[in-house]
Parts: structure tokens; C-alpha cells; sequence
């Protein structure tokens, strides 16, 4: 194969971080080769000239491929010619599938951006037997959508086990931290907007026949209690403002990786789950609310959709935009997610379907502004490591947790310097 890897997508505002993540990076393996892929030549070739200019070393600067989703033939030709395709064209909904395709069909090895559960379902329910019979991973939500949550529950979940507890319970709570205000690219909010708008019908379909063919994951101890809420606005003690329930990929792609988990055999075993977003003031709850509300009835609606994507601006307080963030903004926003895990000490008492746990954990996931920044990061690590050590990479289509299985990808994570998992009580 003439390359390691290559990113499809590359003209994109996202892709153009991934870039600089990828020749930037010093800790390729000598040899490494690597290619950008689109549908325009010449955009392409005046990326290569610039990312020529800012390279020590010619073996950093890219080859080019041009292959588009509508061309099913070019995707395939496209993904004989490297060991890895990094998809960054979205929205996934309408532009993942001939991607995933031609990937399984060539037997390549695959990891994208996306954080839409219709499409991530879709393409398990699709494609999982196909690809892990042929020995191919495809990975999804291998960014900030959602390698944190994702790893952070799987390892909260084996430090219980290593310690001699049963884990029951996982709770995330969110929240994001921008001195110099936030703002989005046009297509994150594409995303979004099609990722809300895809949460319905289709999803619960999808769902439907997963449940069919899957195994159902189980659990110990008593469900997590309901928090008492007004209009879903909820408290908790053990956080600083009012929560919401997170309603982003991460809690959709925790239930599947639980499934995949059972599926595979793992051994890693199910807990109780839910996640929030932590609001910090009253004055931002009410914006959000506001601005929420209105996104979630008009995401819903085709002709609603059309007007979300028309008027970004004017549907999220000019935080979405086609000029994206700016660097004040890229540069003082950070996020953290903290895990709070319950379990059992006694093997008596989880054996009691009623049992309340009797330990507790709490670790923290922490790192830069998540959309543009965090993401690069922890996407280039998927991507190495899924090079390094492809024999030890599960197969199918799968989730960071299951995909990184028996590989220590959150040690690698930290190991970089720019994220940090730490253990804050337990």
C-alpha cells in the first residue's frame, strides 16, 4: 500500500486541525507515509503546498488522492492505496455510508468524527459481521464525540475490578470552561443539526433490530435514581450549578459499546449509566434553554432543518458561524468531565438486586477546548495507535472502549501532556 494512512475530507475546517495534528506530530515511525483526499485537485494540491512549507522532513508532506462520496469506485481506489482512512466528511448521516463501504469492501481499516447516533448504530447494524469477518475495524466517534467518556467509564470500571469491587453505577457530568467565549464551525452545527434531526423514527428503528440480533447487557444493583427536575433542569450536590441530561453521542455510544461488550465477550461488565451537562449560572441556563428548546422543536422538522442551517448565527446566539472560532477563543476554553462510579465491596450485598453499592470512586477527565482542539489529539492517537498495534485492535464496527480493548489507550492519551485523567477521591 502506498500509504499509512489517508485523510478523506481534507479540505475541511476540522480536517485542517487534523492536519496540522498529523505533521506536526514527531512520533511517526520512520517510514510513515500519509495522503489527503477529496474531491477538488486543486484545492488539495494548494493544501500540500502549504503544508510543504512548514515541514522539516519531505517525507511529511502528503501525496494526493482525489475520490468523492457520490463516486463509489473512487472511495474504493482511494482506500486500496492506504492502511487507514480517516473520514472527516460529515454530516455522516448523509455522507458516511459509501465511505464505511468501500473500507469493509477493501478490507481497510477505518476511523471518523462523527457523533451522530443514527449513523454510528446504522453502520453496526449494517456492517459489524462484515467487517469483523474480514479482520477490519471501523471506528466511530474517535474525537472528542467520544473517547473521554467512552475510556473514562471503561476505566473507572477496571479500576473497581482491580481492586477487588463490582461495578454498578458510572455517572458523567460535563462542563466546558471558555474565558474568551465559544464558537463553532458551520459544520459541527451541520452536524448537529442533522444529528438531532436523525434522533427519532429512523434511530428507534435502528434500535429495534439491534435488539433483535445483540445481547442484552446486565447489570447489578438498583438503577440510578431519578433527579428530582423542573423542565429538566435538575441539582446535585456533588457538582457547582444546575445540571441537564447531556444530550450529545457520548451516552448512545456507552449503551453500545455495553452491547459490543457482551457481543465480543470482552468480559468487561455493564453498569448502570447516565451522563449531564453541568450549567454554571442561572443566566446561562436560561440561554440555553432558550436557544435549546427552539433548536430541538424546529431539528425535528425538515423545513425546520432547512431554516437552523440558513440562519446559524441567529439560532445559537452567534456561537455557529462559517468563519468557526477564533484563536482567543480556541485558546481559553478547556473542558472537564468527571466520573462518579459506585460498586459493591461486598460480594454478599451485590448479590441483592436492592442493594445499595458501599464504595465509591471519582476520577476526571480533563483537556483544551473540545471541538478543535482535543479533538485532533485524541482522533491522531486513534490513528496511530490503530497503526501500532493493529493486531491487538479489535474488529467490527466499534467503539473507542471496545476497539482499544486490550490496548492501554488512555495511558497513551496522557502520556501526550496536553489531557490528564486523575483520580479525585476513592
Amino acid at each position: 500500500m502506498a500509504y499509512d494512512l489517508v485523510v478523506f475530507g481534507a479540505t475541511g475546517f476540522t480536517a485542517g486541525f487534523v492536519l496540522t495534528e498529523i505533521y506536526e506530530r514527531t512520533k511517526w515511525d520512520t517510514g510513515f507515509t500519509w495522503a489527503i483526499a477529496g474531491r477538488r485537485q486543486r484545492s488539495l494540491e494548494d493544501i500540500k503546498k502549504d503544508i510543504s512549507s512548514k515541514v522539516s522532513s519531505s517525507g511529511l508532506v502528503p501525496g494526493i488522492i482525489v475520490a468523492d462520496t457520490g463516486d463509489l469506485s473512487s472511495l474504493t481506489e482511494m482506500a486500496k492505496q492506504t492502511r487507514l482512512v480517516l473520514n472527516c466528511v460529515g454530516p455522516y448521516r448523509h455522507l458516511g455510508e459509501p465511505v464505511v463501504k468501500a473500507c469493509v469492501e477493501a478490507g481497510v481499516d477505518y476511523l471518523d468524527l462523527c457523533g451522530e447516533p443514527e449513523f454510528i448504530e446504522e453502520m453496526s447494524l449494517k456492517y459489524h459481521d462484515q467487517a469483523f469477518s474480514k479482520g477490519v475495524t471501523i471506528l466511530h466517534a474517535a474525537a472528542f464525540d467520544s473517547v473521554p467518556c467512552d475510556l473514562g467509564v471503561q476505566e473507572v470500571k477496571r479500576e473497581m475490578i482491580r481492586r477487588g469491587l463490582t461495578p454498578c453505577a458510572v455517572e458523567v457530568f460535563f462542563q466546558v470552561q471558555g474565558s474568551n467565549g465559544f464558537g463553532i464551525h458551520y459544520a459541527t452545527y451541520q452536524a448537529a443539526v442533522e444529528g438531532f434531526g436523525s434522533s427519532g423514527k429512523g434511530l428507534r428503528d435502528i434500535r429495534k433490530q439491534l435488539s433483535k440480533i445483540r445481547p442484552k447487557p446486565t447489570t447489578i444493583g438498583p438503577p440510578l435514581a431519578r433527579k428530582p427536575s423542573v423542565f429538566g433542569v435538575m441539582r446535585d450536590d456533588r457538582v457547582s450549578g444546575r445540571i441537564i441530561r447531556y444530550f450529545f453521542a457520548d451516552p448512545a455510544v456507552v449503551r453500545l459499546t455495553q452491547s459490543l461488550d457482551v457481543l465480543l465477550g470482552t468480559g468487561t461488565p455493564a453498569v448502570h449509566f447516565s451522563a449531564y451537562l453541568v450549567i454554571p449560572s442561572v443566566q446561562a441556563l436560561l440561554m440555553l434553554a432558550l436557544y435549546f428548546l427552539v433548536f430541538q422543536f424546529l431539528s425535528a422538522r425538515p423545513w425546520g432543518r432547512r431554516l437552523l442551517l440558513q440562519h446559524p448565527k441567529l439560532f445559537t446566539a452567534g456561537v455557529a458561524s462559517k468563519e468557526g472560532p477564533s484563536a482567543e477563543q480556541l485558546a481559553g476554553a478547556s473542558f472537564t468531565e468527571t466520573f462518579y462510579a459506585t460498586g459493591f465491596f461486598s460480594q454478599t450485598l451485590a448479590s441483592k438486586p436492592n442493594a445499595e453499592p458501599d464504595v465509591s470512586l471519582v476520577y476526571r477527565f480533563a483537556g483544551p477546548e473540545p471541538g478543535y482542539v482535543a479533538t485532533p489529539i485524541l482522533f491522531i492517537h486513534c490513528a496511530d495507535t490503530m497503526l501500532r498495534y493493529r493486531d491487538k485492535v479489535k474488529k467490527g464496527v466499534l467503539t473507542p472502549a471496545v476497539a482499544f480493548h486490550d490496548v492501554p489507550m488512555l495511558q497513551y492519551l496522557v502520556a501526550d501532556g496536553r489531557l490528564h485523567w486523575d483520580r479525585v477521591s476513592g
